[in-house]
């Protein structure tokens, strides 16, 4: 009898185990496959952007990481965001802006929020934005809703560098 338990827990210690295993590596590969579709997208890589003539930006500089996370430039101010395919040739994004320098229009320091729709054109270097921006200080109350705004992106590439020559004076 002794014998008979010892025997039907080994074998179900093997099954318990056999199917937690089974079950973590499912989990583990799925993973990994929405990240590689993310990273196969042509949004990925560095862009300028050349924003709506409204916007007190002219242009900014960003990057779209294979793992939906996003950081822009603009001037001195850093943006964190995440964005998603929303197609093949198609993003969605959102990013944030801390603004905490009391001399802009602003009364109180605040967070700026962009939303926007990017559609690639068909060679995957271009692209159009539909993007919003809103205002809010750290009080809840908006100081700016500008919707409808639309900008390019460019997708940033290597240049060739100048030909060495001779070293200009400073004035």
């Amino acid at each position: 009898m002794r014998r008979r338990s010892v025997v039907l827990s080994t074998i179900s210690g093997a099954l318990t185990s056999g199917v937690a295993f089974h079950q973590s590596s499912t989990a583990q590969e799925a993973t990994p496959a929405s990240l590689s579709d993310l990273a196969l997208h042509p949004m990925v890589g560095a862009w300028k952007w050349t924003n709506d003539p409204s916007d007190v930006h002219p242009e900014s500089f960003a990057v779209f990481h294979a793992d939906g996370t996003y950081v822009e430039v603009v001037g001195t101010e850093t943006g964190i965001g995440v964005w998603q395919p929303a197609g093949s040739a198609r993003a969605v994004l959102t990013a944030y802006f801390q603004d905490l320098v009391p001399e802009t229009v602003e009364v109180e320091p605040g967070r700026t929020t962009v939303q926007a729709v990017i559609e690639l054109d068909a060679n995957g270097n271009e692209a159009t934005a539909r993007y919003g921006i809103v205002k809010d200080t750290f009080l809840g109350y908006r100081l700016v809703d500008e919707q409808n705004l639309t900008g390019t992106l460019t997708r940033l590439s290597i240049t060739p560098l100048p030909a060495p020559g001779p070293a200009t004076p400073m004035p």
